[in-house]
């Protein structure tokens, strides 16, 4: 099983690699915002690591410092790589390479809130708590936050984040009452 998995993964990467490159690409787009289909066979990487860290998950050893600094590394190396494709210093083509410590951000990430430390901080009795509630609005915080972002609060940066932050859970709280509500409604209607 393992075995399989990793060489599903190998070969969808190598699908990947292809299709991008037989794609039809506009000059400007980014394939991170391009409507194309391709993002599913991309967003398809990431489904199949996160199913082999599963199968895995005894073996994978966690050690907070090593991962957190790998992390950071690997988003620095992402937003660097998407930074000089954007000002044509590499070629679009080589923003294909982000994949790589986009994925490393990914399995790090992982390993990193699986470490004892961060396992600490979700039990604690306020952060943990504040966790659960966030992570609970996940589905909320998506739907509204399109609507609500705005550049009209950035002469407050970086305030401005934690304002927008705030507003976008409130709203997400009320979208999830409301929900309920409507849920409610309905199934006593029945």
């Amino acid at each position: 099983m393992y075995n399989k998995l990793i060489m599903s993964w190998i070969i969808s990467f190598a699908i990947v690699v292809i299709w991008f490159y037989l794609i039809d690409k506009k000059n400007d787009s980014s394939f991170y915002g391009d409507d194309s289909y391709f993002r599913w066979g991309f967003y398809f990487l990431f489904m199949l690591l996160g199913s082999i860290c599963g199968v895995y998950q005894q073996k994978i050893k966690h050690r907070f410092t090593l991962n957190l600094l790998i992390v950071v590394s690997c988003i620095a190396i992402f937003y660097a790589m998407l930074y000089f494709a954007r000002i044509n210093v590499i070629p679009r083509q080589v923003e294909l390479i982000s994949i790589i410590p986009l994925l490393g951000m990914t399995f790090y990430f992982y390993k990193l809130s699986n470490s004892k430390e961060l396992k600490y901080v979700y039990n604690h009795k306020i952060f943990g708590t504040a966790i659960k509630i966030i992570g609970g609005l996940c589905l909320e915080i998506y739907l509204v936050q399109h609507d609500l972002i705005t550049d009209k609060m950035n002469m407050i940066f970086p305030f401005n984040l934690v304002g927008m932050f705030i507003i976008i859970l409130i709203a997400a709280y009320i979208l999830r009452c409301m929900a309920d509500y409507f849920r409610k409604f309905s199934d006593n209607k029945n």
